[in-house]
């Protein structure tokens, strides 16, 4: 079971470098005082609405199912978010930082599963959703001047202790959130990601290995 987090955890992580960028909505947990599913939306001044019912839903999804997760996200900005949980906190930050560019990789796995189809009965994933996956639990977005980390899996191991091995994905721009906005809502595929590096061009050319 996932480990949950409270006001002094949050309070805390200011100081952790991975959290860098993260400050104002930092702040805003910790002045509100709450952790609440219900208020994060208000507190981090969002226009995704997490949802502790939706997560019960996606948790029920079967194979057969295209994703009901990503459609309801992609249609309605709801993310699934469970109550009381260090992963899903984080997920709910990472959607506060980076808003466009979470939402567009919600749209783009939804685009592949929905190619991918359902295999023998199981939803079986491809290497370009692995190097979506990735992305979003363990990226770490490079510009020319800035970076910052995307991955909300990676925050946790910054949160908890663990060694950080991030995927770093470098875009052109120092608008980070635009740039891999842009790119996953581009036509170019986004290859496998090798040796932990990721070069997205957010130019004509789109991703490239």
């Amino acid at each position: 079971m996932r480990a949950a987090a409270d006001i002094a955890d949050v309070a805390r992580w200011s100081g952790l470098w991975p959290f860098a960028g993260y400050e104002p909505w930092l702040d805003r947990l910790t002045r509100a005082g709450s952790l609440r599913v219900e208020d994060l939306a208000d507190i981090l001044r969002t226009e995704v609405v997490f949802d502790a019912h939706a997560g019960k839903l996606a948790a029920g999804l079967d194979a057969t199912d295209v994703d009901g997760s990503y459609a309801d996200c992609c249609a309605n900005k709801r993310v699934p978010t469970r109550r009381d949980n260090l992963h899903d906190l984080l997920n709910a930050l990472t959607w506060a930082r980076f808003p466009r560019a979470k939402h567009a990789l919600c749209v783009r796995q939804l685009r592949l599963a929905r190619e991918r189809g359902v295999v023998d009965g199981l939803r079986v994933r491809n290497r370009e959703q692995d190097a979506c996956a990735m992305i979003d639990e363990g990226g770490m977005v490079l510009g020319p001047t800035q970076r910052a980390f995307f991955g909300h899996a990676a925050l946790e191991d910054a949160v908890v202790g663990r060694d950080l091995r991030p995927f770093l994905v470098h875009t052109d721009t120092d608008d980070l959130d635009d740039g891999l906005a842009r790119v996953l809502l581009g036509p170019a595929p986004i290859p496998r990601v090798r040796e932990r590096h990721l070069v997205l061009a957010t130019g004509a050319g789109g991703a490239r290995a």
